[in-house]
């Protein structure tokens, strides 16, 4: 990818634009450059500090059926869960629990503007979230 962008917009129907596959992972790893864990060691001495936690694809499954229902979780995906759990209740330990937590990719509430028809997906998927948890999960609403 040639010169500077302003704005990376994905296709509607919420793929990766490019005509070819290498156009596509040229703008997934441009979008991959903009996740903090790629410029944190340049700038860590101007911010706060922070933990990385990696997150598999399955830990992410897992933990999206648990936050939806906890019974439906198999006892794989709610071992996924528990270790996640330990992990960052271990980091957040570190600050003394005083810690603020998130992706270290853009925030969920930009994918609005990426991804149109996430929308409707994201609002049938709200009416299952629980309205309240046992404390053990931290999540966005």
């Amino acid at each position: 990818m040639e010169g500077a962008h302003a704005s990376v917009q994905s296709a509607d129907d919420g793929s990766i634009p490019g005509a070819t596959e290498e156009e596509k992972q040229q703008t997934y790893q441009y979008w991959q450059s903009y996740n903090l864990d790629a410029y944190y060691e340049q700038v860590k001495d101007l911010t706060f500090a922070c933990t990385f936690i990696p997150i598999s694809a399955d830990d992410v499954r897992a933990l999206l059926k648990f936050l939806v229902n906890p019974a439906s979780v198999t006892n794989e995906q709610k071992t996924l869960v528990d270790v996640l759990s330990a992990k960052i209740d271990n980091a957040i330990g570190e600050y003394n629990y005083k810690a603020f937590v998130k992706l270290g990719s853009r925030s969920p509430k930009d994918a609005v503007d990426k991804l149109p028809k996430i929308v409707p997906i994201l609002r049938e998927q709200l009416k299952n979230f629980p309205t309240s948890n046992s404390g053990e999960f931290l999540a966005v609403r």
